[in-house]
Order: structure tokens, then C-alpha cells, then sequence
């Protein structure tokens, strides 16, 4: 059990003006005991004993002259006491002063960094320096901040926005190839959450967190990943948010679900995914997830009453990304397969299989394999053909 500690940091002018009021106590109550501390004497009424009432002027005299004592010591030290006051508070000033420095110096080089590559050419030609490195510098300097206040929360949320918005956004592959701008970003997201729990903006990067634990790819980091999607929708309105958001949250949980082998889940949550929104991605995971779970001839119905009207193009749109990238080929072969054109999924289950993506779903693309070249060895005719081919977690809800 901890008790209540006395404050040992109190400015000193708090300290004065209690001394000060010490003093005046002290004074009263010298005052006080002198006046008791004399026996009365019987005298006459309305006479005053020549030997009582000296006595007892010199008693409060002597009082008076102690608390005067007092008061002129602590006339005497009040501008030492002063001035160190006056010093402590130019500290404090100076190190607020060196924070908001930081923080404006670390606010014009992140938006340096995020204007146009020509204007940053236009503004600064002989000091010109790319993005990356201004992003760096701004991070860098944010971090400067954080350390000269532990306590304030701001910024690691801008230390992690910039670092999302330069390294992680868009990579060239959907698996980060080089993992320390990542877990850099992370470890202020999880700092500013800690130093600000009640922060709006916690909630709104569990989404950007979400993805950037999914980019990473490793089994823990999956894990990760639902986690933030699960505290994302804990935390969120789900009744007032757009519809589609919400059903892009619910499906990339369940495409995580997937990665992890946790198909069970991911039905019922791609099933809530189109309560919200009842978009083709989202019947295409979910006739995946069912196809994997071996729920074939179903798995094949889903994908055929979504493919019929999107023609496979939402697996193609921008914003879309699967991890590892071989999983697409999956959704394709099993498009291709519910559309009739059956040598076109083969060859999309051969890539899949090439490609070593989720080595528990391997044996179920083999079958496959298998199943279809029986088909086509026995004469089966290519049904219903549809033009265009096409990409599992979308970018932005």
C-alpha cells in the first residue's frame, strides 16, 4: 500500500508565502501565551496591579520581538529565495520553449517532405534533399521531443504518421522487404496509445496498424493484426460508420482469420462483412474461406452469384493486396473455375501452388489439380466465359 508523499517539488514562492504564514501563526500564539500566561492577581475593580500588568507587557513584548525576529529572517532571505525562484522558472520556461521548437522544426520538415518533389527542387535548389530524408530528419526530431518529455503523447502519433505515410503506404511488394521503418512506426503507435488512451486518434490507426502487422507477414505479426481489427471494431461506433467501412474492417479480419487457419471465423465474419456491405470482394473471400473449409459445390455458388455482375474486376481494383501475393491466384482459380472456363483455372491453381503461398491450403490446390485435369482429359466443355481476369485486403475502407 502506498501513501500520500509530501511534495518536495513545490516552486519556492509557494514556500515563502507558507513561511510567511508561519510566521503570523507564530506570532499570534506568542501573543496568545503571554496573555494566559500570567496568574491574575486579585486587584481592584477598574485598577490595574502595577506588578501584573508589567509582567504581562513584557511577556508580549517579548513575543512581539520573537515573531518580529522571525519576519525580519524571512524579510532578509526573501530575495535569494527570489531569484532561485526566478530560476527555476526561466528552467521550466527554457525546456517548454525547446519542445515547441522541436515540435515546429519536426512540423516543417514532415511538410516539406510531403509536397511535391518539383516545389521542394523550386524552394531549396542548392540544399535540396528527397523526402525520404526530410521524412527521416522529421522523425528524428519528433523523437528529440518525445525524450526531452516523456510524458506527452503527440509526438509518437506524428513521429508514426510520418513514417506510415513515406515507408509503409503502397511498398512495391505487399510484404515489407525491409522491416525496421515498420516496427519504428509501431513502437510510437503503442507509446502514444499508452501515453493517450483516450485519444479518438488511437482508434483511428488500428486500422493503419492492422495492415502494416499484416505486411509483415510473420505468424505473430498475423496475430497482431487481428488484434488491432478486433479492438478497432470494439472500439468503434459500428452503428453510426459508413456501412462499407465497416464491412472493409470485417473483411480483412476475416481474410486474416484465413491466413492464420481459423476458417470457422472467417465465414462468420466475411458473412458479417456483407450484412454491412454486400460487395463482390467480399463474397469472393467468402466462397475462398468456404472452399478451403471444403465446402466446394457452396464455396463455387458464392463465387458464381458475385462473378456474373463484377466479371472479376474488384480483385483488380486499386487498394487491393494480398499477402503473400501468390494468394491471389487462389480467388482466381476459383473465379475462373464457378465461371465454366476450367483450363483458366488450372493454370491460376498451378501459380498458386508455384508460388509456395499458405502451405496449409497447398494440398486443397492440388486437388484441384487433379480434380479439373480429370475433367478436361474426359472431354469437359468450357461453360459460361467471362472477358476480363483479374487481386486479399483492401487498402482503403
Amino acid at each position: 500500500m502506498k501513501y500520500p508523499m509530501i511534495p518536495t517539488d513545490l516552486p519556492l514562492s509557494v514556500i515563502v508565502s507558507l513561511l510567511a504564514v508561519l510566521a503570523a501563526f507564530m506570532c499570534t500564539f506568542a501573543y496568545i501565551v503571554a496573555r494566559i500566561s500570567v496568574p491574575r492577581r486579585a486587584r481592584p475593580k477598574g485598577r490595574c496591579g502595577g506588578s501584573v500588568c508589567t509582567e504581562r507587557r513584557g511577556s508580549i513584548a517579548r513575543a512581539m520581538r520573537l515573531a518580529t525576529c522571525l519576519m525580519g529572517a524571512l524579510a532578509l532571505s526573501l530575495p535569494q529565495m527570489a531569484q532561485a525562484d526566478n530560476a527555476w522558472t526561466r528552467t521550466e520556461s527554457s525546456e517548454d520553449a525547446t519542445y515547441r521548437e522541436l515540435m515546429a522544426e519536426g512540423d516543417r520538415l514532415a511538410q516539406r517532405a510531403a509536397e511535391p518533389r518539383g516545389l521542394r527542387v523550386m524552394q531549396r535548389r542548392k540544399h535540396w534533399k528527397s523526402a525520404v530524408d526530410l521524412a527521416l530528419q522529421a522523425v528524428d526530431v519528433y523523437e528529440q521531443a518525445s525524450l526531452l518529455r516523456p510524458k506527452a503523447a503527440e509526438p509518437h502519433y506524428r513521429a508514426a504518421e510520418v513514417l506510415n505515410l513515406h515507408f509503409l503506404k503502397d511498398p512495391p511488394d505487399p510484404v515489407y522487404r525491409d522491416r525496421g521503418p515498420a516496427e519504428r512506426a509501431l513502437s510510437h503507435w503503442r507509446a502514444f496509445a499508452q501515453l493517450s488512451p483516450l485519444d479518438p486518434r488511437v482508434t483511428d490507426s488500428l486500422f493503419e496498424q492492422a495492415l502494416v502487422y499484416t505486411r509483415l507477414a510473420s505468424q505473430a505479426d498475423l496475430e497482431r493484426a487481428i488484434a488491432a481489427y478486433e479492438a478497432l471494431l470494439a472500439r468503434s461506433d459500428l452503428s453510426s460508420a459508413y456501412g462499407s467501412t465497416v464491412a472493409t474492417w470485417l473483411s480483412n479480419l476475416a481474410e486474416t482469420y484465413m491466413m492464420v487457419g481459423r476458417l470457422g471465423d472467417a465465414i462468420a465474419c466475411y458473412r458479417r462483412a456483407l450484412a454491412y456491405g454486400n460487395e463482390p470482394l467480399h463474397g469472393y473471400g467468402l466462397a475462398v474461406a468456404l472452399d478451403r473449409d471444403e465446402q466446394g459445390a457452396l464455396a463455387r455458388e458464392v463465387m458464381l452469384s458475385h462473378a456474373l455482375t463484377d466479371r472479376l474486376r474488384e480483385l483488380s481494383q486499386d487498394g487491393v493486396f494480398f499477402v503473400p501475393e501468390g494468394e491471389k491466384e487462389y480467388y482466381l482459380a476459383l473465379g475462373w473455375e464457378s465461371l465454366g472456363d476450367l483450363r483458366r483455372a488450372l493454370s491460376h491453381y498451378r501459380k498458386f501452388v508455384e508460388s509456395g503461398a499458405h502451405p496449409r491450403y497447398q494440398k486443397r490446390a492440388v486437388d484441384h489439380i487433379r480434380r479439373i485435369e480429370a475433367k478436361l482429359r474426359g472431354g469437359y466443355s468450357s461453360g459460361i466465359r467471362v472477358g476480363e481476369q483479374g487481386r486479399v485486403s483492401r487498402r482503403v475502407p
